[in-house]
């Protein structure tokens, strides 16, 4: 099984970055990984700020969920809209 990295930003949450959407099952499973390895983790942190931000973050995590962001696959891009209009203006290629 391909490993999807999955991140937190600040600002929008947690994100998995993936070639493909992810069904919503896959999705539910993702969000079990990633709550298990770093529930494991926060048991091996000192005591401090560092160990009750992960904490907030994990609480985040178990109430919103992972969002997905595509990146397309093999030459591919994303799809580039105007600003405010969501209107289609071109097809990136990479």
């Amino acid at each position: 099984m391909r490993e999807i990295p999955v991140h937190y930003d600040p600002v929008l949450g947690w994100i998995a970055d993936v070639p493909r959407a992810l069904s919503t099952t896959m999705l539910q499973r993702l969000v079990t990984f990633v709550l298990q390895v770093n529930q494991q983790r926060v048991v091996g942190m000192p005591p401090g700020d560092t160990r009750q931000l992960m904490v907030r973050r994990l609480d985040e995590l178990r109430q919103r969920g992972i969002q997905q962001r595509v990146q397309g696959t093999q030459g591919i891009g994303l799809f580039e809209a105007t600003r405010g209009t969501g209107k289609v203006i071109s097809l990136r290629s990479e």
